[in-house]
């Protein structure tokens, strides 16, 4: 279990599940349609000091792991191979502001409980949640984002929200099988 926040928010940043990072924390490469070595984030550089300072051997080890005798210096350890972060920023409040705009039509919610952080616009997140067309929850018990809709402070009535609201119910760590 991780020891900070729920083990998924470990896991983001270890596996990595997070739209902008590589395993152990490494950014990937960024949305620009050439990716030349005098980018900070090629390979061949890296911050000029503290801890970044090591980018150049992280990334080149990943690489490596992952491309073995294929990655070589001539050809920047194969970091052209890697695909591009998408063109804008995906985390939690731009997402909840582009459901609330009406530019996203359905959303998959596994973890973690956005109407239960405490984000800097919650309505936001009301606003967001009832804009969509439909909304998959994955979770092992009915969430406040899965009943959003009968519980909504300061939202409109039940009956005209238009979200379709799927709630399929996972198993938690300890309830998996993982010998296989």
């Amino acid at each position: 279990m991780a020891m900070r926040g729920h083990s998924s928010i470990q896991g983001s940043t270890d596996v990595p599940t997070l739209y902008d990072l590589l395993p152990a924390t490494c950014p990937s490469r960024p949305p620009t349609r050439r990716t030349t070595r005098s980018t900070a984030t090629s390979p061949t550089r890296g911050l000029d000091t503290g801890y970044w300072a090591n980018f150049r051997k992280f990334i080149v080890s990943l690489l490596k792991a992952w491309y073995g005798d294929a990655a070589t210096a001539r050809n920047d350890f194969c970091y052209t191979w890697l695909t591009r972060q998408f063109d804008d920023n995906y985390s939690q409040l731009p997402t909840f502001d582009r459901m609330a705009r009406g530019a996203m039509k359905g959303y998959v919610l596994f973890r973690p409980e956005p109407r239960r952080r405490r984000t800097p616009t919650p309505s936001c997140t009301g606003a967001g949640l009832r804009n969509l067309d439909w909304l998959v929850v994955l979770d092992w018990f009915e969430t406040e984002s899965a009943v959003f809709w009968k519980s909504d402070p300061g939202g409109p009535p039940a009956a005209d929200i238009k979200t379709e609201v799927f709630f399929l119910p996972v198993a938690s760590g300890p309830e998996k099988r993982w010998d296989v």
